[in-house]
């Protein structure tokens, strides 16, 4: 290369050639016209491909070429005569310019990578090599510097970049040594051959369960060891083909594996199986029975159950059940299955037992060890009994289709006085038969919209203003005329309470619809809401989709329940329920006040809005002197508690007369309207 030759004191004729070319690039246009056009080419290929700048001996610059002003971002007269320091990035140390100075002072190349810093702030590398200009005046002294230099920014990233990477992968690698043998679990790797790679140290603790591999990849294998300790062991084929075995000791899960088990399927209170897993115990015990096996189960349910926990204490109706779990448990065998279902529900089935005689004897024993006298608090409780009892597989062939039947047996009990056993039969058959029908029956009506939702107003007793609707449902298959009671009764039966349920708030929420597009001022509408619904956490985003889609608010909506819904087991997941409803601005009114058994804390606990009173102490107003006093108490309760009153079954103006005497805020009743379908209201009104 020319830069070594010009370091020389003679010139021969190659030097010449250098001094040439070093003359056109450091005086692209000297005097008296153009430089030697043979040297032209070799300064154009040099311009494409390095950067060239010259400095005088104290490094301040004396020609750049074109790519350089690339390079650096500048132009030439921005930098001839300024010192190339300018260019310096600050990345290298002073110890590596003063090597680069001694070199070249010395006569000596200088080769290097150098990062610089453009004029816009941009910092680059180069390869850099820089050689001393001598005196062509044949003393050889050093006049200046040339520099060529070439472009390594992208390598030199590429490299950091690599260097960067190699030491993720290092940190990565520690890392994962340290997680590995950090891990309480023990791993091992084993090659496509089987042979053992690696192990950590939990590894030796625990290879007691470990065994050879066979090239599997499939699910967890547990292992007990001697002593009791239980191991699991998960394999999985690795993308290279390793198999990695990783153990974990799980004895401690077990442990509580097998207490959770017991808590899951022990009811705290009496120590007998809860309802789920006297289910599934029930369900499988069934199952197995062979061929010309029989069974019985028992429900069993205690009557004046909620006297003593409100008489006395909840503490006293805990001790009741205890006392009734050791009756039980005294009167069958050691082997049968006693489970207590929920609140004062019990159950009982017993494998090989279904004569009827034997089946009532023992039913009549159950009776009689529940209702014996038992002394709470200073006090003799005598509890009774309702018994119903199934028979399988006369019965029923299943355990739902067994409980199903146990149930009717037992609401039939419950409606006799005192201690009762009821025995399914024929007579309970053909009732649940007409339940059976009436549910298909119903499920079809539901397919072919054959419920109706009628309209029943209430109006204010002080201006007799229209202050809302009762929706209430109406099933007639063929001739027969099911009550409500017993169309919600049936539709819990068969699984259709939640179909039954939506399709009456669409029906009533289209209804007040239509009667506002007719004009008419409608108020709120009150619909009947049940347990079932009412322990959907799902129901009030569902009621106030269903009111948005026509057109109605849930200012609008009233959910009326009854006193035995409160009632109900769940009773705190309902009050949540019902909570939410009123947050989203629904309203919410107890209906049949004083016919069920509520106790007054529920008036403080639900988001109660409005009262209604039943209709059998409007009945009796205003002659029946208890009748009258009882309304007069509930309207005074109400209102001292921030309630609304509506009474129901207002009929005569009598009965108008003394509610309104009485300061009661809204009625409803055939005094003032009869329940009309939507469409009826509507016409009433046109025609008016």
């Amino acid at each position: 290369m020319f830069l070594d030759r010009i370091q020389g004191g003679e010139e021969s004729a190659e030097e010449h050639v250098s001094r040439d070319l070093l003359n056109l690039l450091v005086d692209p246009e000297p005097q008296g016209g153009a430089g030697p056009d043979h040297l032209a080419g070799y300064k154009w290929a040099l311009d494409q491909v390095a950067d060239i700048v010259c400095t005088d001996v104290e490094g301040r610059i004396t020609y750049v070429n074109s790519q350089f002003c690339r390079m650096n971002r500048c132009r030439r007269e921005d930098v001839i005569g300024r010192n190339n320091r300018i260019f310096s990035s600050g990345e290298h140390s002073r110890a590596l310019y003063r090597n680069l100075w001694q070199t070249i002072r010395a006569g000596q190349v200088w080769r290097g990578e150098l990062c610089n810093r453009a004029m816009d702030g941009t910092t680059y590398w180069v390869d850099t090599t820089i050689a001393p200009r001598r005196a062509h005046d044949g003393t050889g002294a050093i006049v200046g510097f040339i520099a060529l230099r070439t472009d390594i920014t992208a390598r030199k990233r590429a490299e950091e970049k690599l260097r960067h990477e190699r030491r993720r992968h290092r940190d990565a690698q520690t890392l994962f040594q340290d997680i590995i043998e950090s891990l309480p679990n023990g791993v091992v790797v084993h090659d496509r051959n089987g042979a053992q790679v690696f192990r950590n140290k939990r590894h030796q603790h625990l290879d007691r369960a470990t065994r050879e591999p066979d090239g599997s990849s499939g699910e967890a294998t547990i292992w007990q060891l001697p002593g009791g300790q239980w191991v699991q062991t998960e394999e999985r084929r690795s993308r290279s083909g390793r198999l990695v075995a990783v153990q974990t000791d799980i004895s401690p899960l077990k442990t509580i594996e097998r207490q959770l088990l017991h808590q899951a399927e022990t009811d705290s209170l009496t120590g007998l199986k809860n309802r789920a897993a006297f289910i599934a115990q029930l369900e499988r015990a069934m199952a197995g029975i062979a061929d010309g096996r029989t069974g019985t189960l028992a429900l069993i349910d205690l009557n004046g159950f909620k006297a003593v926990n409100d008489g006395i204490g909840h503490w006293a109706g805990d001790a009741l059940l205890v006392r009734t779990a050791e009756a039980i448990r005294g009167v069958v065998r050691p082997d049968d299955l006693v489970g207590r279902l929920g609140g004062d529900e019990f159950a009982v089935f017993l494998d090989g037992v279904a004569e009827p005689d034997k089946v009532r004897r023992l039913g009549n024993r159950l009776a009689r060890a529940i209702s014996s006298p038992v002394r709470i608090d200073r006090r003799t409780v005598t509890p009774s009994t309702a018994i119903g009892l199934a028979t399988f597989p006369r019965d029923a062939g299943t355990a739902d289709g067994l409980a199903r039947c146990a149930d009717i047996a037992l609401h039939q009990a419950k409606k006799e006085r005192g201690n009762h056993c009821t025995l399914f039969d024929h007579a309970l058959r053909r009732h649940k038969r007409r339940r059976e029908v009436l549910g298909a029956k119903l499920r079809q009506a539901l397919r072919d919209d054959q419920i109706n939702v009628v309209f029943q107003p209430q109006f204010s007793l002080v201006g007799e203003r229209l202050v809302g609707f009762e929706a209430l449902v109406r099933w007639n298959p063929g001739r027969e005329s099911v009550s409500p009671p017993d169309l919600i009764a049936i539709a819990e039966e068969t699984s259709l309470i939640e179909a039954l349920g939506t399709r009456i708030l669409d029906k009533a929420f289209a209804g007040v619809a239509r009667m506002r597009a007719a004009g008419m001022e409608t108020g709120t509408v009150a619909i009947n809401a049940v347990a079932a619904q009412l322990l959907d956490p799902r129901f009030p985003s569902m009621v106030r989709r269903m009111a948005a889609r026509h057109g109605l608010a849930m200012g609008d909506v009233e959910l009326e329940i009854t006193e035995n819904v409160v009632l109900d087991r769940s009773a705190q997941t309902i009050e949540g329920v019902l909570s939410r409803l009123h947050q989203m601005g629904a309203h919410v009114a107890l209906d049949d006040f004083g016919t069920g058994y509520a106790s007054l804390i529920h008036l403080k606990h639900l988001p109660i809005r409005r009262i209604k009173i039943d209709k059998s102490f409007t009945a009796g107003l205003p002659g029946a002197e208890r009748d009258f006093t009882i309304a007069r108490a509930i309207i005074s309760m109400a209102h001292s508690l921030g309630f609304d009153v509506v009474a129901e079954g207002v009929e005569t103006l009598e009965q108008k007369t003394a509610l309104a005497a009485l300061g009661c805020d809204a009625m409803q009743g055939f005094l003032i309207g009869t329940p009309m379908s939507a469409d009826a209201i509507i016409r009433q009104r046109l025609s008016a």
